[in-house]
Parts: C-alpha cells; sequence; structure tokens
C-alpha cells in the first residue's frame, strides 16, 4: 500500500521535477555574465517566461562582478536548493502547470537587479550602489529548506528565523563566511554596513527606504514573482515601473501617477495574500509543514536549518509525499471540522495622506492590519493514514468556513 502511495506521489511531481528548482550551482551561474543578445520583454503577458524569473538571465542583465562573485560563493548559491514559496512548491495541485517554480536565489538576483535600477534612476554612488546590490542579494541568506513554511517550527524549537541567520552566516568565523565577506572586501564593501541596510538599522543610505519601507525591493519582486502561480490575474504591475514610482517618491518627483501606481501594486500585494499566499492553499500547505513534525517521533535538528530541500527531501520524504498528494497526506488525524489557525493580513491604501517625508508619507499611506483567522474543515485535502495494521485509510476533507478575529 505504502508503495502505491509513493508510486502516486512520483506521478504527480513529474512536473515539478522536469522544472526544479534545486539546481546546480554552475546550472544556475551559467554564463552568468555573458553579454544580452536582446532586449527581453517583461510584463504581465509574459509571467510564465524562464527568462523573467531564473536568476541566471537577470544576472545576465545586471551585469555586476559584485553580485556574480557573490552567487559564486558557497552561502549564497546553496539558495539555489531552497525552493521560493516553499510548501506551494511542492504541491502541484496549488499551481497551474506553467508556472515556473523558483528559489529563493532566483528570488534573490532579481531583487537585487532591481536594486540596481533604482540606484542608478537615483545616482548613487558606485559605492552606495554596491552596498545595495549586496543587500538585496544577500538579505534571504538566512532561509532555511521550504523557506517560511517550516520557519515558524525552527523559530519555536531552536529560536532559528532567517533575519537572525543571515547576519550570523555573513559575520560567522566559518569558511563561507569568510568566503562570503572576501567577495565583499573585493568590492569594497564592508559586511557589518550591509547587514545594517538589509535590516533597517541603516538610516543613512540614500536607498534605506528601498529596504525597509512598506513598499520595499524584497515585496516588489517577491510579490510578482507569486502571480506566476496565479492564472486569470489581469493587469499585474511590472516590478521596473513599481520601483520607478517608488524612486520618484523617494526623491520628492512624484506626481498623481507614481502614487496611483505604488497604490495599485499594495492593493494587488493585497489580491495576493488573500486568495494564494495566505489564502486557504497557503494556509492548508504551510499547515502541512508544522503538522508534520508535531509528531515527536520525526526529529527536527538545528542542523536541518541549513539544509537544501532536497536533503530535507531525503530524510522526511513521507512530508514531501504529503505535500505531492491533493487526496491523501501522511501524519496524524484531524477530526471533523479541525480548524486550522494562521494569521490574515489585510493591506490598506490610506487616502488624506499629507507629504511631510517620504518615509513619513510611505508608511501611514500604506498600512496592513493583522487578524486571527482559522479555516473551518470538514476534511484537509486529502488525510490519509496508516493504522496498526499497516492499512491505509483516508478521509476527504474540504475547506467549508473561515472566520477571523481582528488583533491590534
Amino acid at each position: 500500500m505504502m508503495a502505491a502511495l509513493v508510486s502516486r506521489s512520483r506521478r504527480v511531481s513529474t512536473d515539478f521535477r522536469k522544472r526544479s528548482i534545486l539546481r546546480t550551482t554552475s546550472d544556475v551561474l551559467l554564463d552568468l555574465e555573458r553579454p544580452e543578445t536582446g532586449d527581453r520583454v517583461r510584463g504581465a503577458k509574459d509571467t510564465n517566461r524562464r527568462d523573467v524569473f531564473e536568476g541566471k538571465y537577470v544576472a545576465q542583465r545586471l551585469r555586476s562582478p559584485l553580485v556574480s562573485e557573490l552567487a559564486r560563493t558557497g552561502l549564497v548559491s546553496r539558495l539555489g536548493g531552497v525552493s521560493f514559496l516553499g510548501a506551494i512548491d511542492f504541491t502541484p495541485w496549488a499551481r497551474p502547470v506553467g508556472a515556473y517554480l523558483s528559489s529563493r536565489l532566483d528570488h534573490s538576483l532579481r531583487v537585487a537587479w532591481l536594486a540596481g535600477l533604482a540606484a542608478d534612476a537615483m545616482h548613487v554612488s558606485s559605492h552606495h550602489r554596491n552596498e545595495a546590490l549586496a543587500a538585496a542579494l544577500l538579505h534571504d541568506l538566512g532561509h532555511g529548506p521550504l523557506s517560511h513554511s517550516l520557519e515558524a517550527v525552527f523559530k519555536d524549537r531552536f529560536g532559528l528565523d532567517h533575519h537572525t541567520t543571515a547576519a550570523r552566516l555573513i559575520l560567522g568565523p566559518g569558511a563561507k563566511s569568510i568566503e562570503l565577506r572576501a567577495a565583499l572586501a573585493k568590492s569594497g564593501v564592508d559586511a557589518q554596513r550591509v547587514i545594517d541596510l538589509m535590516s533597517g538599522e541603516d538610516i543613512e543610505h540614500p536607498m534605506a527606504e528601498l529596504f525597509s519601507g512598506p513598499i520595499n525591493l524584497d515585496t516588489i519582486e517577491g510579490i510578482l514573482r507569486s502571480a506566476n502561480y496565479r492564472r486569470g490575474i489581469k493587469c499585474v504591475p511590472e516590478p521596473a515601473r513599481v520601483v520607478e514610482a517608488a524612486v520618484d517618491v523617494i526623491s520628492g518627483d512624484s506626481g498623481p501617477t507614481s502614487v496611483s501606481q505604488l497604490d495599485a501594486f499594495w492593493q494587488f500585494k493585497g489580491l495576493m495574500y488573500s486568495q494564494f499566499i495566505r489564502g486557504p492553499v497557503g494556509v492548508l500547505s504551510d499547515f502541512k509543514c508544522v503538522r508534520f513534525f508535531q509528531d515527536s517521533a520525526r526529529k527536527l535538528t538545528p542542523e536541518h536549518f541549513y539544509w537544501s530541500d532536497k536533503e530535507l527531501r531525503s530524510a522526511f520524504p513521507d512530508l514531501f509525499v504529503w505535500l505531492g498528494l491533493d487526496d491523501g497526506c501522511i501524519g496524524g488525524a484531524l477530526g471533523d471540522r479541525s480548524t486550522v489557525a494562521y494569521v490574515r493580513r489585510t493591506f490598506i491604501v490610506c487616502d488624506g495622506v499629507q507629504r511631510s517625508t517620504a518615509k513619513a508619507f510611505l508608511r501611514a499611506r500604506y498600512q496592513q492590519t493583522k487578524a486571527d483567522a482559522s479555516l473551518t474543515c470538514t476534511v484537509l485535502p486529502a488525510y490519509a493514514n496508516f493504522n496498526e495494521g499497516g492499512e491505509l485509510w483516508r478521509n476527504r476533507r474540504s475547506i467549508v468556513g473561515a472566520s477571523t478575529a481582528m488583533t491590534s
């Protein structure tokens, strides 16, 4: 019976393996600095093209010796084996067939590309530009396997999260940390300055607001990358134009058009959160990861936080069988009308905000609220388990409602 379940998992995950995010370093960095032969089209109509989302093509366009050097280090290239959306990337029924499955390296390289566009538009010094490129590329350095999907488990058990881990890896005594700092030093970039820019501690850098503000380079790239997973979405904002609008506002040169573009992006972010990232698909995919490791027999250690998805999959194959099925999962049973708790975010554009400083304006206009919410289920899409005799039983489940309670 187990063989049949695993066999089915292999069939439903074939599409994933054909476009695997677990590429080798040489695959990701192939022809990293080769000049482009022509302009690559961006926009909603091209959201499923590899040249829009894959890191190596973005790096070609950026043509930064610093980014190329950093991307080849062990710590950064490891992100090529960490899925961008975590559990959703291993849940074939949660995404369209044409979606390009991204890694954290793909995302980070494209954030660096956006940082380069912003630096050029703001006419910052070459030193400030390199600091921004490094901060953009390294901002997700501390992500563990399955990205955000497992981070709550690691945080609860071992106090590990991607923010503090990134700083520790950059400044650490290990050989890979030393290699990374040497790459920074080669371009005259101080590691601590990069960490301060990433964390929002550096408020003097001319591009600080693009890292710590509500509309930042990370969220611009991440939200628009996530749109690749949804069919039928029209008028997807173009990331370069959103960055341009943000630069205009920060520089004090903005008009109604720039603000309206940022308004549209903020509303689009709300759409992606409500329908996908923190919608039923995202909530249930992440819940599977948390629930799986609630079983004390499944030993998770701090060392697992530094693994790739592939390494985690080899150690805990049942988790990925569960994620890959739309009518079965392995773990502990859920009772009828069980609930899955999560935090729902609502994104609000506040009109009538007075323009004092760009920082104050952006924080006052673009706000979000958080609410404790829960999905009520008569069944999670597909729950399966093995009884003591090894016989497989299933209990098909579907979401039947949701409730929300506002929090401060």
